[in-house]
């Protein structure tokens, strides 16, 4: 059970520990604070089975202190595979010692069990063909996932991320603004000419002159109704008169959180708590998805990676840019911040934040 909340876990993102493995050796994950005579004990016990298997091998031990609970007393290896191919990534418990056994080893696990020592094998050590370790893949260094992930705020790749850039205060603040955005722009046009496509940039600008003057109609608000059979809320989010911001239930309880939050949320330090929070709105909304109620899925994470986090975000902006042409009023109404700074919904009030907290129980 623990391994496949780990498991759970590694579907949204890699810890950085695993990136930081020395390639072929043979890993425990330890508290920093030091190792326990049981786990010297069962060490023992691991590598005298290792030796039984396989009389010539020579498995060194190397210790990885870490504060990451969820890989302590976890044996891992990282072992290359070499063409440009990602490296694979071996995690285990005492529990899966013939299936880690297998991997490091290259053989069949059935053939590992078989081999079984006539003497049982001490301390918490179990042979199974069945209680297996997980196996990942690294993602190459140019695709990566671990924790903490950033995000360039002078991106222009995906608009809709939520990262704000500070206003300028100064005329040579202002002026080296100019000058960036001026330069990403002629980049950009660039791009589009080796492309091949062409801009209809008069267009593009009047469009937004003419938005700009659109304030009316816009503003938050939610409608909730309880069924008081089954305690489902159907909550609907509007970002204007008859604008109903239509999401996924997953994507509708992030934006239900953030509005709870007064001063925001800085994304990498994200906690458990909030993820719960997270998890208590998702489960009161109809229209769940099938995936996120079972293994792997949203309910069976410990906390929500800000990579992932970070994608929800921008669907969710992505959503509201749609319905509101005026940037100026999007930008309040989406989940947006500055790099590092706290992310929060700007039209959010004291009202708002009552009304989720009460119909949710949060």
């Amino acid at each position: 059970m623990e391994l496949d909340r780990l498991a759970n876990n590694l579907r949204f993102a890699i810890p950085k520990e695993l990136y930081q493995l020395e390639p072929n050796k043979v890993t425990l994950f330890v508290p920093k604070e030091g190792v326990s005579q049981l786990t010297i004990i069962t060490l023992q016990s691991l590598l005298q089975y290792f030796r039984f298997l396989y009389r010539d091998n020579n498995v060194n031990l190397f210790f990885f202190p870490t504060e990451n609970e969820a890989l302590i007393d976890k044996l891992a290896i990282r072992i290359p595979r070499g063409d440009g191919a990602p490296d694979k990534v071996v995690i285990g418990t005492w529990e899966t010692a013939a299936g880690f056994a297998s991997q490091l080893f290259g053989e069949d696990v059935n053939t590992i069990v078989e081999k079984r020592p006539k003497s049982p094998v001490q301390g918490r050590i179990r042979i199974s063909a069945t209680n297996l370790p997980i196996v990942i893949d690294l993602p190459l260094k140019d695709n990566p996932v671990y924790e903490p992930t950033y995000f360039d705020s002078g991106s222009y790749d995906d608009p809709s991320m939520g990262m704000l850039q500070k206003r300028p205060e100064t005329d040579k603040e202002r002026k080296d603004l100019v000058d960036k955005y001026e330069q990403k722009f002629r980049k950009m046009l660039w791009e589009c000419a080796y492309l091949g496509i062409d801009l209809n940039i008069n267009g593009i600008v009047e469009e937004v002159e003419l938005n700009k003057t659109k304030t009316e109609g816009y503003g938050l608000s939610l409608q909730m109704e309880k069924n008081k059979t089954s305690g489902v809320i159907d909550c609907k989010v509007f970002v204007g008169d008859g604008l109903e911001m239509k999401v996924t239930a997953v994507r509708k309880a992030v934006y239900l959180a953030f509005l709870t939050l007064e001063d925001g949320l800085v994304i990498e330090e994200a906690t458990p708590a909030f993820t719960k929070r997270i998890q208590n709105i998702y489960r009161r909304l109809p229209d769940r998805e099938e995936k996120e109620e079972k293994e792997g899925g949203l309910l069976y994470v410990d906390y929500i990676q800000s990579k992932t986090l970070r994608g929800y975000m921008s669907d969710i902006n992505s959503a509201i840019a749609k319905l509101v042409p005026n940037g100026l009023i999007a930008i309040e109404l989406s989940i947006e911040g500055l790099k590092e700074g706290a992310f929060r919904v700007m039209r959010s009030t004291p009202e708002i934040r009552e009304q989720i907290i009460k119909a949710f129980n949060l």
